[in-house]
């Protein structure tokens, strides 16, 4: 069916000529966070959501006078190994729903700013939604400054650049949004491709959701999960009051995977509890809280009220209320992280003997030889 455009874009749609780019946005919604990438050399931000920037190539729909339901092939960069390596975890995300939204940027409206250089004014136009950072991003003398800017020479609208501002590179509107599902999907390590259309109901899984109570329905690690493996690696930041977990394995680099500062931090790090010593004055701990004792970090997996008997690595009865976790340590770029080296089957016993039943993730509510199914 034909989209209606606002009038604003069928004037813009019928220039001969236009600097103002169409660009394609899509969201995967394949779990928390969803992905967010645009067909664009530098990022965008629209509704307060920034859409990265990535090779894009999206196959015109044709219709077939077969009476075939139409389909639409997307093929992305893959060389971050990132989106790759995400679909892998829920198996191909065929089923899973894709957003495709076309805007049409206005740069003439992009944030323009100055500098001053070496006692001389220079002006620099946003060609990449960012949060500006001193030693990242600032025009001119930031370690990446030119992803983010274009030294053009325009003064009109031109304001002081100031650190810990959002910049972007126009005023975007929508064109419209569609939702299809993932009939179809690969990656090598160039490009990962999707067929999306209109689901197949007879590859349509039935009953859609199925619940089994010896079967943990989260990924390992993330962030439903919470298990934090023995190896995997926590870091702060100085003048940072959190503690971030590694769950995916990575090397560090500022702008893409910094915690709580990267453009996609959320994907490689979750917060984490900010280990305190351990008190011996009947304190109660809940899961999940980390402490330390003896040099050493531990975290709570029962609920308990301290005492001699539960002293992490000494009292009698501590490791049934305390396992030993690596102890944090200063975040630095360039660096090779780890999630750590456990495995895990996805079964209850696995969960029960990683002592994180806390966050199974199965129906409890059923015997373990019950499969409750929903429509």
């Amino acid at each position: 069916m034909p989209e209606t455009l606002p009038q604003v874009l069928v004037v813009e749609k019928n220039r001969v000529s236009s600097e103002n780019p169409w660009l394609a946005l899509l969201e995967f919604k394949i779990g928390t966070p969803t992905l967010k990438y645009c067909n664009n050399y530098g990022d965008v931000r629209y509704n307060t959501y920034i859409y990265t920037g990535i090779d894009i190539d999206i196959d015109v729909t044709k219709e077939l006078k077969t009476g075939e339901i139409p389909s639409l092939n997307l093929s992305i960069g893959n060389v971050s190994k990132l989106i790759g390596a995400y679909i892998d975890q829920v198996d191909g995300a065929v089923g899973y729903e894709v957003s495709l939204s076309i805007i049409n940027v206005d740069v003439s409206t992009c944030d323009r700013v100055s500098v001053v250089i070496g006692g001389i004014t220079r002006y620099f136009d946003c060609v990449s939604a960012h949060t500006s950072s001193t030693a990242d991003n600032k025009p001119g003398t930031g370690t990446q400054w030119n992803k983010y800017w274009e030294e053009r020479g325009n003064t009109s609208g031109a304001s002081a650049w100031a650190n810990g501002t959002d910049y972007d590179i126009g005023d975007c509107t929508l064109a419209f949004t569609k939702t299809q599902s993932i009939t179809k999907s690969g990656f090598n390590a160039k490009y990962v491709t999707f067929t999306l259309g209109v689901t197949n109901l007879l590859k349509q899984i039935f009953p859609q959701w199925e619940y089994t109570a010896d079967m943990c329905k989260y990924l390992f690690r993330y962030h439903e999960c919470s298990y934090e493996d023995a190896d995997a690696d926590v870091v702060y930041l100085a003048g940072d009051s959190s503690d971030y977990l590694c769950y995916v394995s990575h090397t560090s680099e500022d702008v893409i995977s910094k915690p709580g500062v990267g453009t996609k931090w959320i994907n490689y790090w979750r917060t984490v509890s900010v280990a305190s010593a351990w008190s011996v004055s009947s304190v109660k701990y809940d899961i999940l809280k980390r402490v330390t004792n003896g040099g050493v970090t531990y975290i709570c997996v029962e609920s308990n009220t301290s005492s001699s008997l539960t002293e992490p690595g000494v009292g009698s009865q501590w490791a049934t209320y305390w396992r030993v976790v690596k102890t944090r340590a200063l975040w630095t770029t360039s660096t090779a992280y780890i999630s750590g080296t456990g495995t895990c089957s996805r079964l209850k016993s696995s969960c029960e003997s990683k002592q994180n039943l806390y966050h199974y993730g199965g129906d409890v509510g059923l015997s373990n030889i019950v499969t409750r199914v929903v429509a």
